[in-house]
């Protein structure tokens, strides 16, 4: 695939392909540097900046994805996908009202994107986990746009929990761990309510499927679990093999 790109360097899916590969394989510094080439040599594609955004992200360099991202949103206003990942990643760095401000630019921009509102959501949390309402608004929101959102289900169902709203919670958590049954922090929500209704053997089974450091993990993290989850989904989403 490199020797085809020396041949033609103007084919788009090419590169998008061979950052797939080394993503494949984890190797994000390889798959970062033919982003690069991608970005330089499409440097009006706001996909290049989208792909090198997230192999930046993923390789650790969080500066030079900012900047990545933040192109791509000057060269396409209303993306959801770059918008999501800027954001995430302020609320990663734990800037919650700077993530905040990045969503409500994309709102202004006319975005309503599922993600973003569970994010939002998320900020609102850590601002002033008290202010139960507008939480629970941009989650009923985010649901609203996307029934299956494993993150928003998961973390409304955390909430409706935590207020003893055990069957409502069932009910979310039942729904975000039959849409990802890979979701560790569905399944712990889930087999905790599970507990609370007394259904012993169904949570028992779920958490079998946990090791004890991932439930206390989980347990201690709360919400920012969710987000890392949802977070690496959408990154691996964006270096998937465009050929699929």
């Amino acid at each position: 695939m490199a020797e085809e790109l020396k041949r033609d360097p103007h084919d788009m899916l090419a590169y998008l392909n061979l950052v797939a590969l080394f993503a494949d394989s984890d190797d994000y510094e390889h798959a970062a540097g033919v982003a690069a080439q991608a970005a330089e040599m499409f440097p009006q594609d706001p996909e290049a900046f989208i792909v090198l955004g997230a192999a930046d992200t993923l390789r650790g360099n969080y500066a030079k994805a900012h900047d990545d991202l933040a192109k791509a949103i000057q060269l396409s206003p209303h993306l959801a996908q770059p918008r999501f990942l800027l954001a995430v990643s302020d609320y990663k760095q734990r800037d919650f009202p700077k993530a905040v401000a990045e969503i409500r630019h994309a709102e202004d921009a006319g975005i309503d994107d599922s993600d973003l509102h569970y994010l939002l959501a998320e900020c609102l949390f850590e601002l002033d986990s008290t202010k139960e309402q507008p939480i629970l608004n941009e989650l009923n929101r985010a649901i609203e746009l996307n029934k299956k959102n494993v993150s928003a289900r998961t973390m409304r169902g955390r909430l409706l929990l935590d207020q003893h709203h055990l069957q409502e919670a069932i009910a979310d958590l039942e729904v975000a761990h039959q849409a990802d049954p890979a979701s560790h922090s569905a399944a712990y929500a889930l087999a905790r309510a599970y507990t609370a209704v007394g259904r012993k053997d169904e949570a028992k089974a779920l958490f079998a499927h946990l090791s004890g450091q991932v439930s206390q993990d989980l347990k201690n993290q709360r919400n920012m679990e969710i987000t890392d989850e949802l977070n690496e989904r959408k990154l691996r989403e964006v270096l998937a093999d465009k050929t699929q």
